[in-house]
Formats: structure tokens, sequence, C-alpha cells
């Protein structure tokens, strides 16, 4: 038998991210629309929805349409955005005030890596949010939201320029 070798793309991880962006911004190959309760529409991929959400993913594997339709009643477009830029960039980045409603639209689609034992919700290299506010962890507990998801994406951002020194 010949020898096997085994090719890997040295930035595979790098350049997928690069490319879900690219996807975020571009609605080229968008086969689904969503829209939120306040009638905003959102192109997205059904297969990057259905790999993030358990609920999308329910949904969207029985839709055989072209390019399909999803009302999703209370889920407002302010939270909806921000969970196609989770979905997209791995990432989102909202106020405190904002927190409450997003993750009540982030329960109801079962959002991965924030919502119970999903695909991205593991124990490793997590983050510590830098805030100490029962207030908060008690919103996350009515939502069943995990606290590890919690302390990966929900910490505070903080911009530090050289310039304002």
């Amino acid at each position: 038998m010949s020898e096997k070798f085994s090719l890997k793309w040295k930035d595979f991880e790098i350049n997928w991210k690069k490319s879900l962006s690219q996807l975020r911004e571009d609605n080229a190959f968008s086969d689904v629309t969503l829209i939120s309760d306040d009638k905003v529409r959102f192109s997205a991929h059904k297969i990057l929805l259905s790999s993030c959400s358990e609920t999308l993913n329910f949904i969207l594997k029985e839709c055989n349409h072209t390019n399909s339709i999803l009302f999703l009643s209370g889920v407002n477009s302010v939270n909806l955005k921000f969970i196609l830029d989770f979905m997209y960039y791995g990432e989102v980045n909202l106020f405190q005030e904002q927190l409450e409603s997003f993750l009540e639209s982030v329960g109801k689609l079962e959002v991965h890596g924030l919502v119970g034992k999903g695909h991205g919700s593991t124990d490793s290299t997590k983050l510590v949010p830098d805030i100490n506010n029962d207030n908060i962890y008690q919103k996350l507990a009515s939502t069943r939201i995990s606290m590890q998801a919690f302390h990966l994406h929900m910490f505070p951002v903080r911009s530090v320029q050289s310039s304002s020194f």
C-alpha cells in the first residue's frame, strides 16, 4: 500500500473567520430572509443559522425553498442584528441596558454558545467579565443562558487609545 499524506490548511480558522465576516457584509449567497417583530428584514445563510441555533435548525431543515422567509415573532431588529453578529463574527458588543432583552431573544432561538450545552458551550478558555452585578446573573439564570457562555462572550468592552493619555 502506498504512503498516505495528510494536508492541513495552516490558516484555516483565520480564513474561515474572514469568510464569515465577508458573508455577513455581502448578501450575494444569502438564501433566507429573517423578519423581526418590528418588520426589519435581514438576509442570512441557512447553513450558518441552522448550525448556530437549535430553533432555526428545527425550522430550516424541513424548508426546501430557495429563498425562505422567516418571521421571528418576539425578536426585535436590534436583538436580531446582535444575534446575527454573534453567529457570523463569534462575538457581539452591547450595553448592559440591552442585555436582558438580548438574552430573552437568544433564549427563544436557542443560540449555540449562549444557551445550554450547544456546540460552542465548552468550559475551556473562559474570560471572566470585569463586573460584579448580581442582577445580570439573575437575568442569565431566568433566561436559561449558560454562565460559561456569559463569561466567554459578555464581558465589557473597554477601548484604550494612546492619544487619550
